[in-house]
């Protein structure tokens, strides 16, 4: 049933605001809400261009390697390489990348510990030395392998990003 006797009104948030010219200015809750929206993109664009200190984007891409090799995805990982690439031995970016199919296919499981990273930096430049632990099996519970390394590497910044160059490895206990 229809009651006619009522009338359908429109409440609008609004509140009226002195304009400075001796006369009220109706100021709608729309018209806050878009400036609130204004000063808050606002933020965000000066959010996003703070730029992380160049240590910080270094260590961010060696977990994103270490993330990428431990998922299985060595392109992922290459993209963090340089085309230029020396590593130990005579190692170039090819053999690099050739060898690490090769170990992610003889194992079901890659596992990658990191020890502390001891970063040197320089403009454009890093060095990074650390331990590292790299167990590999079938997948079960426990490793069917371990090998523990000390390791330095190389990195060159181009373009904002970091990118290895060199890479040096021993065996610990046989240093």
């Amino acid at each position: 049933m229809i009651d006619r006797g009522v009338q359908r009104t429109r409440v609008a948030c609004e509140d009226t605001v002195p304009n400075g010219k001796g006369e009220e200015q109706v100021k709608t809750a729309s018209r806050i809400g878009w400036s609130w929206l204004a000063w808050l993109m606002a933020l965000a664009v000066l959010a996003g261009c703070r730029h992380e200190p160049p240590e910080q984007r270094l260590r961010g891409e060696i977990a994103r390697m270490q993330a990428a090799l431990e998922a299985r995805q060595p392109d992922a990982v290459m993209e963090g390489v340089a085309d230029d690439f020396r590593g130990e031995g005579g190692w170039d970016r090819d053999m690099l990348r050739r060898t690490m199919q090769l170990q992610l296919l003889a194992r079901g499981q890659v596992g990658v510990t990191l020890g502390r990273l001891r970063v040197d930096m320089a403009p454009g430049h890093a060095t990074v030395r650390f331990d590292a632990l790299l167990t590999g099996g079938d997948g079960r519970w426990l490793p069917d392998e371990a090998r523990a390394y000390e390791v330095e590497t190389g990195w060159r910044e181009e373009g904002g990003d970091w990118r290895l160059v060199s890479a040096e490895w021993t065996p610990v206990g046989e240093g």
